[in-house]
């Protein structure tokens, strides 16, 4: 087996033979690669011995090795650590640049002295060292992930004035950690702040969910219905929760404007819902009355989703108060085939109408099985329709 696929302890006598005979110019080149398979191998003091090994030599180490040992000990090791090689690259005449420091503040972070890595990036801050934007929103999600979400705006107005990127993603965290605390006043005014900031850019899918869910925990529904139509307006679907609660809000309301308005949008803005929200428009219409949306509803819902037993019964009993009774006596029949017989749970208005839908249809069993069965259930049976089946039972008997 070739060494470097050996285990690490039997290889680490191969890697200090390495480190002893490197030679001439490819010195710091050597030294780099074997600085960054020690960095893999998690052996910090391997690597430490193969930069001394190589400055003895005469060699001056680049900035990648640094950056491979300080990465090193930013993952593996301590803030002292990282202080030490900093300190180190001072006195080898190459000045810590900002990426050493910013696995400093990284280091620190991960040790849970926030403030300690606040106070370093403060001071890289004056001095104009150049700070990656990566570190301002590292700094932001480890605030906030500490329940620091006032100390995170901070970094983002600092993010403003160092005219770095202010992305979607740090204002999200920040939105997301006053939310989980309860501070939707607070959740509210960095959207609005984001929303006057980020002009050139389209609010995300993400970011709307988060103060769509800040106003539904804050119970404040006409912030709401107004945001979430701003967001289909602007052709940005909403995720399916999303959704569902805005169908429940206007069925809350009894709007069936805003249903209307709802559907209309889902598709040009790429909106699914799923079939539990078609169900819930298909109720919202059904008692409205209209009949005409709950028949369109049904018709175009499989291009989206199968609709189920409840969607069926829905559109059913829109049938039956429209008279369409072919297409009520149909959807009945689908029904059973898939439930094994099961009948569906009717009012007593649908049931009545289903009887008399078979009636018209000369069906005069089945509609008997329902009597049977409204009967069984305690339901009022009409007499006049009640008459209708035993009549038309008696005649296709007679016929037979």
């Amino acid at each position: 087996m070739a060494w470097w696929k050996r285990p690490w302890r039997s290889i680490r006598p191969h890697l200090r033979e390495l480190g002893e005979n490197l030679q001439g110019k490819a010195c710091v080149a050597n030294s780099a690669a074997l600085i960054s398979f020690c960095h893999r191998v998690e052996d910090l003091d391997e690597a430490r011995q193969l930069l001394a090994r190589s400055k003895e030599q005469g060699a001056k180490p680049e900035f990648s090795c640094y950056h491979t040992l300080l990465d090193g000990c930013c993952k593996f090791g301590s803030p002292d650590e990282l202080l030490a090689v900093i300190s180190e690259m001072d006195e080898c005449g190459a000045p810590p640049d900002a990426r050493a420091y910013a696995f400093l503040i990284a280091s620190y972070a991960k040790a849970s002295m926030l403030d300690k890595a606040s106070e370093i990036f403060q001071t890289l801050r004056r001095k104009n060292a150049g700070i990656e934007s990566s570190v301002y929103s590292s700094l932001v999600w480890l605030y906030c992930q500490a329940d620091r979400p006032k100390d995170a705006e901070e970094f983002l107005k600092a993010m403003e004035e160092d005219r770095k990127d202010e992305d979607c993603i740090s204002y999200n965290v920040v939105i997301s950690a006053y939310q989980r605390m309860g501070c939707y006043s607070d959740a509210t005014r960095i959207f609005q702040d984001m929303k006057k900031k980020k002009k050139k850019e389209t609010l995300g899918r993400s970011t709307y969910k988060l103060i769509l869910d800040v106003y539904l925990k804050a119970s404040d529904h006409d912030s709401f219905d107004k945001l979430f139509k701003e967001m289909l307006g602007s052709k940005v679907s909403g995720e399916a929760s999303t959704l569902e609660a805005a169908v429940n809000l206007y069925a809350s309301r009894d709007s069936v404007k805003d249903a209307e308005w709802l559907y209309e949008n889902l598709a040009p803005s790429g909106s699914r819902l799923t079939v539990l929200g078609y169900n819930k428009l298909l109720e919202l219409f059904l008692a409205a009355g209209n009949t005409a949306m709950v028949d369109r509803i049904y018709r175009e819902m499989p291009r989206v989703v199968s609709p189920d037993q409840t969607t069926r019964r829905l559109v059913m009993t829109a049938f039956l108060r429209a008279q369409s009774f072919r297409g009520a006596v149909e959807l009945h029949e689908e029904i059973l085939r898939e439930s094994g017989g099961v009948q569906p749970l009717l009012d007593l208005q649908s049931f009545a109408l289903l009887v008399r839908a078979y009636v018209k249809m000369e069906r005069y069993f089945e509609a008997m099985k329902l009597v049977v069965l409204m009967r069984k259930a305690g339901m009022k049976v009409d007499e006049e329709i009640y008459e209708k089946v035993v009549t038309g039972m008696v005649s296709v008997q007679g016929q037979s």
